[in-house]
């Protein structure tokens, strides 16, 4: 699956991309079928693990969702599941 450049900054452009990973069948689905985590979980679970030197910091509004962030830094994801985020990241 290719997808177009994004600007970083560019939230909206970002989490459509994200919504295009997410998408029945896509990678990011095939996680959340796995796991049992959110889409938004398993990004920042990906930005955790494919880099010791990056720390995301998403913004919220709410404490739900607060919540749901800080726990992607507990979901591990398997040496093939980063394969295959990465890829479809690229």
């Amino acid at each position: 699956m290719q997808l177009p450049e994004v600007d970083p900054l560019d939230v909206e452009a970002a989490q459509a991309e994200l919504a295009l990973l997410a998408q029945e069948g896509g990678p990011v689905d095939d996680v959340v079928k796995a796991t049992g985590a959110e889409p938004s979980q398993v990004a920042l679970a990906w930005l955790l693990q494919v880099s010791d030197v990056m720390l995301p910091i998403p913004g919220t509004k709410s404490v739900d969702h607060l919540e749901a962030n800080v726990a992607a830094a507990d979901l591990e994801l398997s040496d093939d599941q980063m394969e295959e985020l990465t890829a479809a990241a690229s």
